[in-house]
């Protein structure tokens, strides 16, 4: 998201749409941490609200850059990040509340069978997708790949032996992540 708040000014001077769309590509993993938590025949409706909801907010946020401060685009970029992730967090509750009715009627008017079928047989994310979708670093999400192999979980002795380092060493960089994203919650 390194270039987040240019495109933002850059759309807010001339209103492009494909600035407004790199602007989407770039949070889109961001968003769909909150798109997973929609059941799936109601994602692409909540996609859509999601995209709506990010238009407005990019053409109502007030950017504040200050000339002689190098750091003001990076505040900025943080508000908006924070001011869309608790957006995103009230349209799930807001989709759900709006469209109780319909959930309810469709789960009891459809076929039992055929929902329990839906709910066994849920997309299947690779650890990259996940973790993606948590803001993870390209760096973390290869350590962490490390430890999945053959669908199976290594432990951190297993994985430092296939690395040729120590475990301790494994063991510090993987309480590091731990403690950056549990401090992030």
């Amino acid at each position: 998201m390194e270039n987040l708040m240019e495109l933002v000014i850059r759309f807010k001077k001339t209103r492009s749409e494909i600035i407004l769309a790199e602007i989407f590509e770039i949070i889109k993993s961001m968003m769909w941490k909150y798109i997973h938590r929609i059941n799936q025949f109601y994602k692409e409706d909540f996609m859509q609200e999601l995209f709506i909801k990010t238009y407005e907010i990019i053409v109502k946020f007030e950017i504040q850059i200050d000339p002689f401060d190098s750091a003001s685009i990076i505040r900025n970029q943080k508000q908006l990040i924070y001011l869309l992730k608790s957006k995103y967090k009230y349209l799930v509750a807001d989709f759900y509340r709006n469209n109780r009715k319909y959930l309810e009627k469709e789960i009891k008017c459809s076929n039992i069978d055929h929902y329990s079928k839906s709910l066994i047989s849920k997309e299947k994310f690779s650890l990259e997708e996940v973790l993606k979708c948590h803001d993870f670093l390209d760096s973390e999400i290869e350590f962490l790949s490390l430890f999945i192999e053959d669908e199976r979980l290594l432990t951190q002795k297993e994985v430092a032996r296939k690395l040729g380092i120590s475990q301790q060493t494994i063991s510090r960089k993987f309480n590091d992540i731990v403690k950056k994203y549990r401090k992030n919650e």
